[in-house]
Protein backbone atom coordinates (compact mmCIF):
# COMPACT_ATOMS: atom_id res chain seq x y z
CA UNK A 1 0.00 0.00 0.00
CA UNK A 2 1.51 3.30 -0.99
CA UNK A 3 1.71 6.36 1.27
CA UNK A 4 -1.13 8.24 -0.42
CA UNK A 5 -3.69 5.47 -0.07
CA UNK A 6 -2.59 4.84 3.51
CA UNK A 7 -3.10 8.53 4.34
CA UNK A 8 -6.54 8.51 2.73
CA UNK A 9 -7.76 5.39 4.55
CA UNK A 10 -6.04 5.73 7.91
CA UNK A 11 -8.15 8.50 9.43
CA UNK A 12 -11.62 7.56 8.22
CA UNK A 13 -12.60 11.17 7.56
CA UNK A 14 -10.68 13.80 5.71
CA UNK A 15 -10.45 17.48 6.49
CA UNK A 16 -12.55 18.38 9.47
CA UNK A 17 -12.26 21.48 11.63
CA UNK A 18 -8.62 20.91 12.47
CA UNK A 19 -7.66 20.60 8.79
CA UNK A 20 -9.59 23.73 7.88
CA UNK A 21 -7.97 25.57 10.80
CA UNK A 22 -4.48 24.64 9.58
CA UNK A 23 -5.38 25.65 6.02
CA UNK A 24 -6.71 29.00 7.24
CA UNK A 25 -3.63 29.53 9.39
CA UNK A 26 -1.20 28.94 6.51
CA UNK A 27 -3.19 31.02 4.03
CA UNK A 28 -3.25 33.84 6.58
CA UNK A 29 0.49 33.48 7.18
CA UNK A 30 1.25 33.62 3.45
CA UNK A 31 -0.99 36.67 2.98
CA UNK A 32 0.57 38.36 6.01
CA UNK A 33 4.01 37.83 4.57
CA UNK A 34 2.99 38.95 1.07
CA UNK A 35 1.06 42.08 2.06
CA UNK A 36 2.65 43.18 5.36
CA UNK A 37 6.11 41.71 5.97
CA UNK A 38 7.29 41.86 2.34
CA UNK A 39 6.49 45.54 1.78
CA UNK A 40 7.92 46.40 5.21
CA UNK A 41 11.17 44.60 4.32
CA UNK A 42 11.30 46.38 0.98
CA UNK A 43 11.32 49.78 2.65
CA UNK A 44 13.26 48.95 5.81
CA UNK A 45 16.27 47.22 4.26
CA UNK A 46 18.53 49.73 2.51
CA UNK A 47 19.72 47.52 -0.37
CA UNK A 48 16.22 46.19 -1.04
CA UNK A 49 14.80 49.71 -1.15
CA UNK A 50 17.51 50.83 -3.54
CA UNK A 51 17.04 47.81 -5.81
CA UNK A 52 13.26 48.25 -5.88
CA UNK A 53 13.63 51.93 -6.76
CA UNK A 54 16.01 51.08 -9.61
CA UNK A 55 13.61 48.39 -10.87
CA UNK A 56 10.74 50.88 -10.88
CA UNK A 57 12.76 53.71 -12.45
CA UNK A 58 14.13 51.50 -15.23
CA UNK A 59 10.74 49.83 -15.86
CA UNK A 60 12.33 46.39 -15.45
CA UNK A 61 9.94 43.44 -15.44
CA UNK A 62 11.00 41.90 -12.11
CA UNK A 63 8.70 38.94 -12.66
CA UNK A 64 10.70 37.68 -15.61
CA UNK A 65 12.76 34.55 -15.05
CA UNK A 66 16.17 36.07 -15.80
CA UNK A 67 17.81 38.83 -17.78
CA UNK A 68 20.72 38.05 -20.04
CA UNK A 69 20.16 39.88 -23.32
CA UNK A 70 18.49 43.03 -22.00
CA UNK A 71 20.36 46.34 -21.98
CA UNK A 72 18.86 47.40 -18.63
CA UNK A 73 20.39 44.39 -16.90
CA UNK A 74 23.90 45.50 -17.85
CA UNK A 75 23.50 48.76 -15.92
CA UNK A 76 22.07 46.98 -12.92
CA UNK A 77 24.83 44.40 -12.94
CA UNK A 78 27.49 47.10 -13.23
CA UNK A 79 25.93 49.04 -10.34
CA UNK A 80 25.74 45.99 -8.07
CA UNK A 81 29.32 44.90 -8.84
CA UNK A 82 30.66 48.41 -8.17
CA UNK A 83 28.61 48.78 -5.00
CA UNK A 84 29.93 45.49 -3.65
CA UNK A 85 33.51 46.13 -4.70
CA UNK A 86 34.00 49.82 -3.93
CA UNK A 87 31.10 51.28 -2.03
CA UNK A 88 30.44 51.63 1.62
CA UNK A 89 27.50 49.59 2.80
CA UNK A 90 24.29 51.60 2.74
CA UNK A 91 22.58 52.46 6.02
CA UNK A 92 20.57 49.54 7.29
CA UNK A 93 22.77 46.88 5.68
CA UNK A 94 24.49 44.16 7.63
CA UNK A 95 23.74 42.36 10.88
CA UNK A 96 20.85 44.44 12.15
CA UNK A 97 17.43 43.84 13.67
CA UNK A 98 15.72 43.46 10.28
CA UNK A 99 18.15 40.72 9.28
CA UNK A 100 17.58 38.75 12.47
CA UNK A 101 13.79 39.17 12.30
CA UNK A 102 13.80 37.77 8.75
CA UNK A 103 16.06 34.91 9.78
CA UNK A 104 13.84 34.09 12.74
CA UNK A 105 10.69 34.19 10.58
CA UNK A 106 12.22 31.81 8.05
CA UNK A 107 13.27 29.36 10.75
CA UNK A 108 9.86 29.59 12.41
CA UNK A 109 8.08 28.80 9.15
CA UNK A 110 10.38 25.83 8.56
CA UNK A 111 9.87 24.44 12.07
CA UNK A 112 6.10 24.85 11.89
CA UNK A 113 6.05 23.20 8.48
CA UNK A 114 8.05 20.21 9.69
CA UNK A 115 5.90 19.82 12.78
CA UNK A 116 2.72 19.63 10.69
CA UNK A 117 4.09 17.07 8.21
CA UNK A 118 2.42 13.65 8.46
CA UNK A 119 4.51 10.99 10.16
CA UNK A 120 4.79 7.48 8.74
Amino acid sequence: MNNLSRLNTSSGKQGGPRGWAWLGFWVTLVCLFAFVVGPWLQTSLGPMDQISRIVEEQNIDAGAYYYTEIEASAGGQRYLKNALAFGDPPPGAGWNLSFFVCLLLCLLILVMGFKTLPRD
